[in-house]
């Protein structure tokens, strides 16, 4: 179809000129219905077939003369000479494009799929009829693939909305949006006659067919690969992120980074059969809720989950556990203590795994509230860790990190406050800090929202007394193993399984080959066949 002078012929000809052999004609007209992606059927005569790619061409090759006509030279063409006119041929550099992204969407599709081995023997019939097809053209040879390419489920870009039709649109709306183009302006670009045409592929209502990725990526001069890659988010997540005088720039590349982290553990979890949350747990508040609200739901939580006399040594793994919520322990750029993120079907907690234990805990519980509360109070993308004004969403989060934990109910254990001189004071705030895994700063805090410590009391303390729970310097936290057990356990049954190679998933997780048996020994994780 790619290089046959005519770009439009019946079946019983694509036939002759694919197989040699006009009786196949009826395997062909099934191979190309079923494929309305990659082969469109003529509006006009009714068992003409096209190959998609040659649409894009101008109707300006005239045959008689093998070579392209201006448009001046075609209306000069007696209509009997327009008879010989037709698409041009495809160059062989773009029949390899072409089989390019046949392999690459159909592999796509195994990739999203849980139960991928099911689908082997369907894409490998697929492949044989279309890419040896498309082989068999650009070579002038074609043998003739004797497996029906009757595969239901397995067209990519079908009616039903897939994860894969979801993620294209999402990609595709999110760099329109990026180059501050309008649906309408888009639209135009890809020859669309509305924007309703775009606005369906944006929300995965509609199939993307083989020629409108290409010219998404050449609108927007990007690859292929961008719009199909399981294993980046664009245009997918919202970010918020709690930092402290990061440059737009690095804290965008990081969040790149941070992206493939989350879009590998969210392929990889479907491909080895983890389904995601059927509910997402969410609080009753809202921005008119008092900081009181905040408090008792922070209180409530940690009874609920049980999280016992120190909340913040359970936090992470009733996250994950009971909220179905990933927690990344990792090594951001400088400047960043953790994030939020939201994903259609997954939410996940980012937290710098360097910084000092009870901050690190603070912000756990933080990003803890944004992931409950995302839907009425959405967070900004940036967050500056110490404002000079907060926001009242901000103040309703501290609220409710503070409160869970350091609930009433374990503060009880530690008798009363009011009457400690300044000196013992300090020192039972750094120890009751240390002992809740939090800071000093905080636990004063909460105490003074908690009429348990006055505002005069808490004015007498010295900041310097508190500084670091009490010690002269810093001591060097004890990091948590990076990422997370969760995280940990799907990557080494991908690998065992075969879902992914060692080499990529070392490139997205940034670590040394060499590294990864140590990070499976972190987590108690047996490590895979590979290692």
């Amino acid at each position: 179809m790619s290089l046959n002078v005519r770009s439009s012929q019946p079946c019983e000809k694509w036939a002759h000129f694919i197989s040699g052999d006009e009786m196949k004609a009826g395997h062909w007209r099934n191979v190309f219905n079923d494929h309305p992606e990659f082969f469109r059927k003529s509006p006009d005569n009714q068992d003409h077939y096209a190959l998609i790619w040659r649409r894009a061409s101008p109707r300006l090759y005239y045959r008689k003369e093998d070579r392209l006509l201006t448009t001046p030279e075609y209306d000069q063409l007696s209509a009997e000479e327009r008879n010989s006119v037709s698409r041009v041929r495809v160059p062989e550099t773009e029949i390899k494009t072409l089989i390019d992204i046949a392999i690459e969407l159909h592999a796509k599709a195994r990739e999203q799929h849980t139960d991928w081995r099911w689908w082997v023997p369907i894409v490998a019939s697929f492949l044989g009829s279309l890419v040896a097809f498309l082989l068999g053209v650009a070579f002038g040879k074609w043998s003739f693939a004797r497996n029906s390419c009757k595969c239901y489920s397995a067209r990519l870009y079908g009616a039903r909305r897939t994860p894969m039709i979801t993620t294209i649109g999402a990609r595709i709306k999110s760099l329109r949006e990026q180059r501050k183009l309008s649906q309408e302006d888009l639209a135009e670009k890809f020859g669309f006659k509305d924007r309703q045409t775009l606005s369906a592929i944006e929300t995965g209502e509609r199939k993307v067919a083989a020629d409108e990725l290409l010219r998404a990526a050449q609108i927007f001069g990007v690859s292929i690969d961008y719009f199909t890659d399981p294993f980046m988010l664009a245009g997918e997540g919202s970010f918020s992120w709690r930092q402290t005088g990061v440059d737009g720039d690095r804290l965008r590349g990081y969040e790149e980074s941070a992206g493939r982290l989350i879009a590998a553990f969210r392929t990889l979890a479907r491909q080895t059969g983890r389904e995601p949350p059927l509910i997402r747990p969410a609080l009753s508040l809202s921005r008119q809720s008092s900081f009181d609200d905040a408090s008792a739901d922070g209180e409530r939580f940690a009874a609920e989950f049980d999280l016992g006399d120190v909340p913040a040594r359970r936090l992470a793994d009733v996250m994950a556990e009971k909220l179905g919520i990933l927690v990344l322990m990792v090594d951001p750029i400088e400047g960043v203590s953790g994030a939020a993120c939201r994903l259609p079907e997954l939410d996940v907690v980012l937290i710098n795994r360097n910084e000092i234990t009870g901050r690190r805990h603070f912000d756990l519980a933080h990003e803890l509230f944004h992931i409950l509360t995302w839907e009425k109070m959405p967070p900004e993308h940036i967050e500056e860790v110490m404002p000079k004004k907060r926001s009242r969403v901000e103040q309703l989060a501290d609220n409710f990190a503070s409160a869970l934990l350091m609930p009433a109910a374990v503060l009880d254990r530690f008798g009363d406050w009011g009457n400690l001189t300044e000196e013992k004071l300090v020192d039972r705030l750094n120890e009751v800090a240390d002992e809740l895994l939090v800071t000093s700063q905080a636990l004063r805090w909460r105490l003074v929202g908690m009429g348990r410590l006055s505002r005069v009391q808490s004015d007498a303390i010295s900041d310097d007394g508190l500084r670091n729970n009490g010690r002269a310097k810093p001591g060097k936290p004890e990091a948590p193993p990076l990422f997370s057990k969760p995280f940990v356990q799907i990557v080494a049954t991908a690998l065992d399984e075969g879902q992914t190679s060692m080499r990529r998933i070392a490139s997205i997780l940034g670590l040394p080959i060499d590294d990864f048996a140590e990070l499976f020994l972190s987590h108690g994780v047996e490590a895979p066949y590979e290692l």
